[in-house]
């Protein structure tokens, strides 16, 4: 895992002097490693931000694993209620893989 430590300046009220804190973010550079923190988190708000990470940060043409993100996202959505955002991930897997994943999505609609 690798993480990068930024510097907040946080201002006190009483005083013009500033305080400096660091706080660590994650940085993970492969689609794969935030594909790995989907597959070991149990939240769906959590998944859901892992898999948009995973989708971000790659090239659906390079990714093996990007419809299969797509349809587990798009799943997620729906399961909580985001028939929106869940359509949208739909409407783009028809876009772009339609002749590899249009039996699966048109299951998917009917379900």
């Amino acid at each position: 895992m690798k993480s990068v430590f930024f510097l907040l300046f946080l201002f006190q009220t009483t005083t013009t002097l500033p305080i400096y804190a660091v706080q660590e973010i994650d940085i993970l550079r492969s689609s794969e490693e935030w594909f790995d923190k989907f597959l070991k988190t149990s939240s769906n708000s959590e998944k859901i931000q892992y898999l948009t990470n995973a989708i971000n940060n790659t090239n659906y043409k390079k990714w093996h694993r990007f419809p299969i993100s797509m349809f587990k996202r798009a799943g997620l959505y729906k399961r909580e209620k985001k028939l929106k955002l869940a359509l949208k991930d739909y409407h783009y897997l028809i876009k772009k893989f339609k002749f590899y994943y249009e039996p699966y999505i048109e299951a998917i609609y009917i379900y």
